[in-house]
This record gives C-alpha cells, sequence and structure tokens, in this order.
C-alpha cells in the first residue's frame, strides 16, 4: 500500500506540474498575440516614426495666440496659442527659414485661425495640424524641407 500511495502521489504531481506547464504556455502565447494586435491598432493611421536617435536642425517659429474660427451658432470666442519648432533637413533650410519668417508667422496665423475648436479637439487635430503646417511651410522653400513639426505648447481656451 505504500508504494500505491507514492505512485499516485508522483502522478498528482506530474498532472499538475503538466497542467500548470500547459498554462504558462498558452498564456505566453495569449499575450505575444494580444500584445502584437493592440500594437498595431495603437498605430493603425498614424504616421510612421521615424527610429532616429538624434534630431536635425531646429528652427523656434515663435509663440502665436490666435481666435479660433466660431462653430456656427456659437458666440464666444475661443482661443488657441501655440509655440511651434521646426525641424529641417539642413542648415541652409534654417537660414531660409530666417530669411522668411514674416512669411512663415503669416502662414501659421492664418491656418490657426481657419481651425474650429471641434477641429482642434479631434483626436487627430494636433496631427493634422501638424501636417498642414509642414506642407505649407515646404511650400515657400526653395532649399530644403522641414522635416518635423513640434508642438512645445498647445493650448486651447
Amino acid at each position: 500500500m505504500p508504494q500505491e500511495s507514492g505512485r499516485s502521489l508522483r502522478l498528482v504531481i506530474i498532472i499538475v506540474a503538466l497542467t500548470l506547464l500547459a498554462a504558462a504556455v498558452i498564456l505566453y502565447t495569449g499575450f505575444a498575440l494580444f500584445g502584437k494586435n493592440q500594437q498595431k491598432e495603437a498605430h493603425a493611421g498614424q504616421p510612421p516614426v521615424r527610429e532616429s536617435s538624434t534630431i536635425g536642425p531646429t528652427f523656434e517659429a515663435g509663440t502665436f495666440t490666435v481666435n479660433l474660427l466660431p462653430s456656427p451658432g456659437r458666440v464666444t470666442s475661443r482661443y488657441l496659442r501655440t509655440q511651434l519648432v521646426f525641424e529641417a533637413d539642413s542648415p541652409k533650410t534654417i537660414r531660409e527659414l530666417e530669411l522668411r519668417t514674416p512669411q512663415i508667422k503669416d502662414k501659421i496665423i492664418n491656418l490657426l485661425r481657419s481651425k474650429t475648436i471641434e477641429e482642434m479637439m479631434d483626436p487627430q487635430g494636433d496631427n493634422r495640424l501638424r501636417e498642414e503646417i509642414k506642407t505649407s511651410i515646404n511650400q515657400l522653400l526653395y532649399e530644403g524641407e522641414i522635416v518635423e513639426v513640434y508642438f512645445i505648447d498647445l493650448v486651447i481656451q
């Protein structure tokens, strides 16, 4: 009888160990698959992120405070204040940005004033604005281009 008891105990230990091992494999596989899907969903619809450890030359465009375009049926004004920095592809581009500062500020002010509160409060609103600013300023440049637009400050009131 004691041998039978030892054999039963070993069998129970083996079954418990195999069950724990199977559970660990299932959990690991589930987390691996779910984590990858979660990352894909999080990045869907967003521009690809550059994986660079350095930043190119930068140009401080300044701080802008503008009235947002009133929404239909809305009487009160809303304000947007932002500070922008541009990353350029070369020092030549920075020199051109410095020479064209009045044109750049005018473009940015006009772009910001054309936005409604609804556009800016949209989860992708600041990303769309970032792309619009980049496209608009790049159209002014003859040498080089703006690679990235950074919002150093962005307040809507």
